[in-house]
């Protein structure tokens, strides 16, 4: 057989397998730690989005409007107004001014009253030692009328008391063995003042109290 002569010739080799699995693992490591990066971006974007949302809610919730803040501010004012307001006067929810006083300064109990303010100079108090008159002296009547008198009585004698009044005695306090009761004399008439006056007892003596000597 003639010899022959290769030149110039390269005899390339066929990669084996080994250099192959390492390439693919290569490029597999790459496209996983890629596909890992993008996860984690995308996680990292949605909870920013939650961040930035709760933050938006609650600019939007605690935000208060000029107008808001106006109203509001008026109100603290007219709160304050009102605190710093003297309390209108107003007396046992009538309305009307009412002035303390005081009798049977020589009893064991000293009787006390209110009485309107506008009763003042239409009437006077008569002390007759265990009761005490209220008689009216405003104008219109040819002489002085009782409109109401408040005595005390020993619990023995209420009974003959009532009697004698022909039940016009009006028990309103019971203390210490004594019985306190009012009587209402008054009759209405064309004086519309006076008619007022009696018109008024009932509350009057419903403010009825004893205090106790030192």
């Amino acid at each position: 057989m003639p010899n022959r002569i290769f030149r110039n010739k390269q005899i390339v080799q066929p990669p084996n397998r080994e250099t192959l699995d390492e390439s693919a693992q290569k490029i597999l490591s790459g496209k996983q730690a890629a596909a890992s990066y993008g996860f984690r971006l995308a996680v990292i974007a949605v909870l920013l989005s939650l961040i930035f949302g709760a933050v938006y809610v609650y600019t939007r919730t605690t935000r208060r409007s000029p107008d808001q803040d106006a109203d509001t501010g008026d109100n603290q004012a007219t709160q304050l107004q009102e605190d710093k307001a003297p309390p209108k006067f107003d007396d046992m929810g009538t309305g009307r001014s009412m002035g303390i006083v005081t009798f049977f300064h020589s009893a064991p109990l000293i009787g006390q009253i209110k009485i309107f303010a506008d009763w003042e100079g239409k009437y006077r108090m008569v002390d007759e030692g265990s009761k005490v008159s209220f008689v009216y002296i405003g104008g219109g009547l040819a002489e002085e009328q009782e409109l109401f008198n408040v005595g005390y009585f020993e619990a023995k004698d209420w009974a003959g008391a009532v009697s004698q009044s022909r039940g016009k005695l009006k028990k309103i306090a019971e203390k210490e063995g004594l019985i306190f009761a009012y009587e209402a004399n008054g009759a209405p008439s064309d004086n519309d003042e006076l008619n007022k006056m009696l018109g008024d007892i009932a509350f009057i003596v419903g403010t009825f109290k004893t205090v106790k000597l030192q």
